[in-house]
């Protein structure tokens, strides 16, 4: 059976239990059971460490009779199903729409990375080798698990401000993430070290200019906790 056919079994099914993907490099821990699926889905080291690297309000899809094949052949990845809704305006503005987008998130299973985040065709997809999830939309799409999110990039397109008047999002730099994403998972993919201890310090100072005082905290105490900026200290913004 398709991954496409058991997501829509199980998002129709209201026994959901609480499970896990479980890898040597680590977990995905589903929890929190709903109609359809969970609300919570975080990533386990084998430190025990954790990372949330979803945002709240999404439904994870996950079937115990698939837990296998959740996994890359060399247990290196993880496909996630989840949905996301949101209202959308009818004609006029006088109408408010309820929308449900399904998407799927690739997830490095040795630091729980969300690497990637695809929608439609792609999540109806498979394994078909080492780090090759293959769908109708291409047979070995090893693009799909290329890049993973980057401080650098990331940084460069938010001070731009390049998506600011196409997309509404509070805090802003939430648009430059993978949708569905947060920041924790940015810190999980490029973790803050003293190759890019600069350019986490000027997304700082961005962070401070734009009031965006919960990110600004999250990241100085990251950055206080590794050592690469002394504690109490506070760039300025101007």
């Amino acid at each position: 059976m398709s991954f496409l056919m058991s997501l829509m079994i199980s998002l129709a099914s209201p026994q959901a239990r609480a499970s896990d993907v479980d890898s040597a490099l680590g977990s995905l821990i589903y929890s929190a059971a709903s109609d359809g699926g969970f609300s919570s889905l975080v990533y386990r080291a084998r430190s025990g460490s954790v990372v949330r690297a979803f945002e709240d309000g999404l439904v994870f899809n996950y079937d115990d009779a698939f837990r296998e094949s959740y996994l890359s052949f060399d247990n290196s990845y993880s496909v996630v199903h989840f949905s996301m809704s949101g209202e959308l305006s009818g004609d006029g503005g006088t109408e408010r729409l309820i929308h449900k987008m399904y998407l799927c998130a690739f997830v490095r299973m040795s630091d729980g990375c969300v690497v990637s985040v695809d929608v439609g065709e792609q999540c109806g997809g498979e394994w078909r080798g080492p780090k090759q999830w293959s769908s109708s939309l291409s047979s070995t799409n090893k693009s799909l698990l290329a890049t993973a999110p980057n401080i650098e990039s990331i940084y460069k397109s938010y001070a731009s401000g390049r998506k600011d008047k196409s997309q509404v999002f509070s805090p802003k730099i939430h648009a430059y993430f993978l949708e569905g994403t947060t920041f924790d998972n940015v810190l999980a993919c490029d973790p803050p070290s003293e190759a890019n201890k600069m350019t986490y310090i000027d997304l700082l100072i961005q962070l401070q200019r734009d009031g965006d005082v919960n990110n600004f905290k999250k990241l100085r105490e990251v950055l206080g906790v590794s050592g690469l900026m002394d504690a109490g200290e506070v760039p300025a913004a101007f």
